[in-house]
C-alpha cells in the first residue's frame, strides 16, 4: 500500500474510525471490488473507499465509474497527477479525486476525508 494510504489509515484508525485494508467488496450486482482501504464510521456506519492510483487518465474512467455503481459507498481517488477530463468526468459521478504531490499533503487529505463523513451524518 502506498505511505500516504498507509499514513491515513493509522491517523483515521486513532481518531476511531474502522480500517480495512486491501478489502473485497461484493457489489450489487455481485461483482467483487478491491480497494486499498475501507473506512468506517462505527457511530453510523457509512463506509468511504480510498484507492491509490499513481495517475488518473481515460483508460482509468470506465473501470471506476462500474466500481461507483456497483457500490453504495462514497469513492475517493488518491493520486499524484490527474488527467482534467479524466478528473472531471469522475467527480461529475460523484466520485472525489484528490491530487497530491507529497506525503506532506497527506494532512490535508485525511481532513477532507473526515469531512465526507461529517457532511454524511445528516
Amino acid at each position: 500500500m502506498h505511505e500516504t494510504l498507509s499514513y491515513i489509515a493509522r491517523e483515521l484508525a486513532k481518531r476511531g474510525y474502522k480500517i480495512t485494508e486491501e478489502a473485497s467488496i461484493r457489489g450489487i450486482a455481485g461483482f467483487s471490488y478491491k480497494f486499498d482501504l475501507i473506512v468506517e464510521d462505527p457511530s453510523t456506519k457509512k463506509k468511504v473507499s480510498l484507492m491509490y492510483v499513481e495517475e488518473v487518465d481515460a483508460r482509468h474512467v470506465i473501470p471506476i465509474l462500474a466500481i461507483r455503481y456497483g457500490m453504495d459507498m462514497k469513492h475517493v481517488i488518491i493520486c499524484t497527477s490527474s488527467d482534467e477530463h479524466a478528473a472531471r468526468l469522475l467527480r461529475e459521478a460523484g466520485i472525489t479525486v484528490l491530487s497530491f504531490e507529497s506525503i506532506s499533503d497527506s494532512s490535508k487529505l485525511l481532513e477532507f476525508i473526515e469531512k465526507i463523513f461529517k457532511e454524511n451524518k445528516g
